[in-house]
């Protein structure tokens, strides 16, 4: 991708930008989790420019927006895209899509985790974090950075949302995460991703419940 100076403001932006009025289902009505696929795949080809207005379906293309932003792909999602393509692939290559994604052993793809409900999940003590720092865990197949504002608590997949590397502890400088695969880098207070990439970390929804910090997924 090719990218240019966007005026003065020292920003840099893609030479192809991303029209968000699809999203608000302005020319036909569309399926929320095909246009937060569509957003996903835009960012990966390194679009990062993106368009939307309160006309685009009134607001509606911001909801779609912010929660492509937000989230990244769901394994349902994955699987949608994959039996999606089935007419151009054919069964032969979804069935060596599907292996190699089996073959990754992440959580989320596990049989059982795609019809199973969410629930909570004991993390760990909230007293086992201090304030301002940052903390991985390990918590039932999960890898964890847990964040703590005094009694606000963050907690974040500790897997990269470019290609589900899993960023260890030793790439924690400060309160900056770095993936060790392509150097993508993180604020680990935010999730928010500060170089290289578009993709934030994964925030889980958390709690804390008589001196436990509950995580939900």
């Amino acid at each position: 991708m090719l990218y240019r100076p966007l005026g003065t403001t020292g920003l840099s932006v893609s030479v192809l930008g991303f029209g968000g009025s699809s999203l608000g289902s302005v020319f036909k009505p569309i399926d929320e989790s095909e246009g937060v696929r569509t957003v996903h795949t835009a960012l990966d080809h390194g679009i990062n420019l993106i368009d939307t207005a309160p006309f685009y379906g009134l607001t509606r293309a911001e909801e779609v927006l912010g929660r492509a932003l937000r989230e990244g792909c769901t394994p349902v999602e994955v699987l949608d895209a994959l039996l999606m393509a089935f007419p151009t692939l054919g069964l032969a290559r979804i069935i060596w899509a599907v292996d190699i994604i089996l073959d990754m052993n992440i959580p989320e793809f596990h049989p059982d985790a795609l019809t199973r409900p969410g629930e909570w999940h004991d993390v760990m003590a909230s007293a086992d974090v201090r304030d301002g720092e940052v903390t991985r865990t390990e918590c039932d197949g999960h890898g964890l950075f847990v964040y703590r504002d005094k009694k606000s608590f963050q907690v974040f997949d500790s897997r990269c949302p470019h290609q589900s590397t899993d960023i260890p502890e030793l790439a924690l400088h400060g309160s900056t995460l770095t993936c060790p695969k392509h150097q993508w880098e993180f604020d680990a207070t935010s999730g928010a991703c500060i170089k290289k990439g578009n993709s934030p970390l994964k925030r889980f929804e958390s709690k804390v419940a008589k001196g436990r910090l509950l995580a939900f997924w």
